[in-house]
This record gives C-alpha cells, structure tokens and sequence, in this order.
C-alpha cells in the first residue's frame, strides 16, 4: 500500500503527519509526504522514514510578504501549482491524507486517481472543552428562539429545542430506557 500525506502549512502542519508516518511504515505502508520547500521539513521527514516531495511557495514568504497584485491570478497560480504536484506525487498510491492551511486541490486529485481521500484536521487543544461547546450550543439556541412565532406554547417550543438539540448532537448517550441521541438534564 503507497499513502500520499500532505500539508501546506508551517512545522505544526506537518508534524502530526510526520507522526502518522512512521505508523503507517509499520503496518507495511509506503509513505511520502508532500509539504513546503523547507530544509527542516525535509529532515523531519526524512527522520521518520517518509519521503518529502516539496510543493508550493514558501509560506512564511506569503504571509509576510506584500500581497499580490493580481489576487485570482495568484490563487490560479497556486491551485494550478498544488494540483499539478500532488497529482505527480499521488500516482500508484492508494490512499491520499491532507492537512494544514491548504489542502488545494487534494480532493480533486484523489476523486481523479479513484483512491481515498481523508482530510485530517488537528485543532489545538481546548482547556475547556465543555464550556466551548455549550457556550456554542447556547449560541445557537439563542439564534433559534429568533425564529419562533409570538404565541408559540411552552411545550411546542420545547419540541422545536429538542429537534435542534438532536441534530445538533447525535452522539448515542446512555439513559435509563436505553440509548438516545439526545438527552436533556432537566427532564431526567
């Protein structure tokens, strides 16, 4: 089995790829690793087992430096760029894993090839979770009670909340009856 991962990004991009890498050697993959023309980039890889095919601009120059001129010109540039690098890199391999700041035109070269396409996205770590989430949750509560007609009664209001809870969150909990996607601590 050949596996393509790729990153455009900076080192912490491409570090938890560099990570997977060795992982996928010892399950009898072969691995290469598209990522941004850096020196040390190359040396992780390498430091790992996991060819690097270098691809794209250097991307500390792109943020730094002045802004193009030509905006749509530049993005074709890139697209183009990306595409063209990864389709080569992609070739005889049976799985394609993106990550980092531009995953360009990876899907559309693995839907190409015919092989798998995973998008691995590593957010940072969130000191509190719980309070992230409900925080968004009541958010979006929030912006659901604008939608209700005036008059609406206690109970239909509480069915609608229900719904949007439920598709909001599908994760299986456990309750007393059994499973459920949903469950509300003040009805318990």
């Amino acid at each position: 089995m050949r596996v393509l991962l790729m990153a455009h990004g900076s080192r912490g991009d491409l570090t938890p790829l560099a990570g997977l890498a060795p992982r996928l050697r010892d399950l009898g993959a072969e691995v290469r690793t598209c990522a941004p023309p850096y020196e040390e980039f190359a040396e992780l890889l390498a430091g790992v087992g996991a060819e690097h095919v270098p691809f794209g601009r250097d991307v500390r120059t792109l943020r730094t430096g002045a802004p193009p001129s030509d905006a749509a010109a530049f993005a074709a540039e890139r697209v183009a760029e990306h595409v063209g690098t990864v389709a080569a890199a992609a070739e005889g391999c049976d799985a394609l894993v993106a990550s980092g700041l531009m995953p360009t035109g990876a899907r559309s070269v693995a839907e190409k090839l015919s092989i798998r396409y995973v998008y691995a996205g590593f957010p940072p770590p969130v000191r509190d979770a719980l309070g992230v989430v409900e925080k968004a949750n009541h958010s979006a509560a929030q912006r659901w009670w604008r939608t209700v007609p005036d008059g609406i009664s206690v109970e239909a209001g509480q069915n609608g909340i229900d719904k949007l809870a439920a598709q909001m969150d599908s994760r299986k909990r456990k309750t007393d009856g059994g499973w459920a996607a949903w469950r509300s601590k003040d009805r318990d």
